[in-house]
């Protein structure tokens, strides 16, 4: 079989493209994380327990973002693993054209997670954690709706982030097969007894 005709039928050679499978394969797993962390969060409703703790004890219940309680200690330090396992994938990824659009799909995905999770803290966490017993009752809650409503953005995005990357990695990993075993056949044929390699020894 051709090199035109492997690549046509979706085969590559087995370089960047294991990088790109093992690159997403990590970020599945932050993307993983964030989607069934902020659901549970959602589900038993977190936000509104800790936001009431902090104004029934009339004092700010966290001295640290990242102390012990808070729940953005969990999701925070993984951004940047996140982010720069997308990123690379996407840069070693970018050069096989047929692979753009899921790859663009994946980082846009991953960055709109990144995106609201940075403005929740900045916007909400930091205040209803280090704020909440000063502010009013109705402010308190105006932040928690904004707090449910984009999460359900944040959380829809993680899916379809991991999804996509799944999707990828199958077809990187289907291709990266179809090379394999055309190259396996074709080294059959040219050993083969009466083959053109054998006649010309």
């Amino acid at each position: 079989m051709s090199e035109t005709t492997i690549k046509k039928e979706g085969g590559c050679r087995p370089g960047g493209e294991k990088a790109v499978m093992a690159l997403l394969s990590l970020a599945r797993l932050g993307y993983a994380q964030c989607f069934f962390g902020n659901l549970y969060e959602a589900l038993v409703r977190i936000p509104d327990t800790l936001a009431n703790q902090c104004a029934s004890q009339n004092e700010q219940l966290h001295k640290s973002i990242l102390g012990k309680g808070s729940p953005v200690r969990y999701y925070l330090p993984a951004i940047p693993i996140v982010a720069g396992a997308t990123l690379s994938a996407v840069k070693t990824g970018w050069k096989y054209r047929a692979y753009r659009p899921l790859l663009g799909a994946t980082a846009v995905s991953s960055f709109t997670v990144i995106g609201v999770t940075v403005y929740l803290v900045r916007t909400v966490n930091l205040k209803l954690l280090f704020g909440a017993p000063s502010i009013p009752s109705p402010m308190r809650e105006t932040l928690l709706r904004r707090w449910y409503r984009l999460n359900r953005v944040r959380l829809l995005a993680s899916a379809t982030a991991w999804c996509i990357a799944g999707l990828l990695v199958s077809r990187l990993a289907g291709a990266v097969g179809i090379w394999a075993a055309s190259r396996q056949s074709s080294q059959k044929v040219g050993t083969a007894p009466g083959s053109t390699a054998e006649r010309r020894l």
